[in-house]
């Protein structure tokens, strides 16, 4: 390989590792922006390093799911309060 083509792979490859960082560093801002479909993250917190509990919606229905590294799982789903006003 002559000095050029080690010259140019090296920036190409710069180049996408910069890609990748700006990628992860901004993916929860792309995600909201380009995310149109039926679910909806509405609150998360993490348990401890690698488990996180979160609250979704799917088409008007809550449910509350775990993420850890085993996978993700459905714990239960939320039932709707309609008797009183301050549940809204």
């Amino acid at each position: 390989m002559n000095q050029e083509m080690l010259i140019s792979l090296t920036f190409a490859l710069s180049g996408l590792i910069l890609v990748a960082f700006a990628l992860m560093r901004y993916r929860d801002r792309l995600q909201r922006h380009f995310n149109n479909g039926p679910i909806i993250v509405k609150s998360h917190i993490a348990l401890n390093a690698h488990a996180q509990l979160y609250l979704i919606e799917v088409n008007q229905q809550h449910y509350l799911c775990g993420a850890g590294r085993e996978g993700v799982n459905c714990l239960t789903q939320i039932a709707k309060c309609v008797e009183h006003a301050s549940c809204e």
